[in-house]
Parts: C-alpha cells; structure tokens; sequence
C-alpha cells in the first residue's frame, strides 16, 4: 500500500508519461505529415555516408526506401559528377558548413533526373559530429529550362555575330561605291553606282529589320505559324 506522499509521486510520474507519450505521438504526427506531404525527398546518414533514413517520396523515382537504406548516395549519383560532388562535401565539411550541391541521378527506369542537395551535420548530445542530415529537390524542370536558355543565347550571339559581320561587309562595299562615284566623271557610270548604292543600302536595312524580328525570342509564348 502506498502513503499519501508515494501515491501522489506515482501519480505524478503517470502523468508525466502519459504527458511526454502525448507529445512524442503529436511529434511523430507532425513529422510523418512533413516527410509524406513535401514533395522533397529527406535523408540521414552515418560520417561514413550510409544513408540511415529516406522519406517515401524516394518511390516516385521507382526505389523502395529499404533498397536505398544502408548504402551510399554515391551508388545514386551520375558517374560524370561524383568527384565534383565529394570534393564539395569534403570542403564544406572541413569548414563545418551547411552543404549545397547539383547532380545528377539514375531513376529506376534510366531516366536521368536533375537533383539540388542541401545538408548539414547531425550532432550527438556531446555535440560531435554523428552524420547528416539532408534535403534532395528535383529540379530537373528548371535545369532543362536554364539549358535551353543558355542554347538560344548561343544561337542569338551567332547570329549576332553573322548579322554584324554582313552589314559590315555591305558598308564597305556601299563606301567603295561612293568612292567611285566622287571619281567618276561619267553620268551613266554614277547612275549605274547609285543604283548599286541604293540597293546596298536596302541590304543593310533588311539586316537590321531582321535584328528587329529576332530580339523578341522568347519573350512572349510561342504561336503556330503558317
């Protein structure tokens, strides 16, 4: 039997863990609401880089999380960038930073996805260093998008270039044309290089009209043309 003392500390202590059993399944709600509802895949891992948690958003890339957990993300990651990506990690480990990086990954079905990874180091309750805890987004969309800009920016500055060079050369025949003229004492042969300078100058103009029509290149939506 319990003394009034004894029994109000086991009650006490009931309701403390009643209390923290409560606020340890709100947490684990809140938590399972966050890694199912983001559309971002969240990660953990030990120093030695095997990934100790995955969030189910993994499926969508036609992996199971028990296939990904227990091995390296650089199984995951497009040969092409693993050295540029562990060399990043290292750095950033050393200076004990928070971790940002862009690669690529091998979906279940070949395809190749676009992914931008931040993380930073996990501690344990001495404070050193226990793993990582990280973020995957796929940002294969906006990465096709930046490719295809830098793409028509190369095509714009070619033709740029082409475009300047052809007026320039059509000046320096107009300017020859003129010079001739000024020598020429002979009517015939002054019409026949004013004619050749008018239609030099409408070469020009067609250039710098066509300028005129390629500037807008993708700034507004595209329309079928006939």
């Amino acid at each position: 039997p319990y003394d009034e003392r004894e029994l109000q500390s086991v009650i006490e202590m009931a309701w403390y863990k009643h209390s923290t059993d409560k606020k340890l399944r709100e947490s684990e709600e809140k938590f399972r609401a966050l890694t199912e509802n983001t559309p971002d895949i969240l990660f953990s891992t030990d120093m030695s880089g095997i990934i100790t948690y995955i969030s189910p958003q993994v499926n969508k890339y036609g992996f199971l999380e028990d296939e990904i957990i227990g091995k390296t993300l650089r199984m995951f990651i497009h040969p092409a960038d693993i050295d540029r990506v562990e060399k990043n990690l290292s750095k950033e480990l050393e200076k004990e930073a928070q971790f940002v990086s862009e690669f690529r990954i091998t979906d279940k079905w070949d395809n190749i996805r676009w992914f931008e990874e931040r993380s930073f180091l996990r501690l344990d309750i001495s404070g050193k260093p226990a793993g990582m805890y990280g973020i995957l987004r796929d940002v294969t969309e906006r990465r096709q998008a930046k490719d295809a800009m830098d793409i028509a920016n190369r095509k714009l500055n070619l033709m740029n270039q082409v475009t300047r060079h052809d007026i320039l050369n059509t000046i320096t025949g107009l300017l020859g044309c003129v010079d001739m003229a000024k020598a020429t004492r002979s009517l015939e042969e002054k019409e026949r290089l004013l004619s050749e300078i008018k239609d030099l100058t409408r070469v020009i103009q067609n250039h710098i009209s066509f300028t005129r029509e390629y500037q807008d290149i993708g700034v507004h939506q595209p329309v079928w043309q006939s």
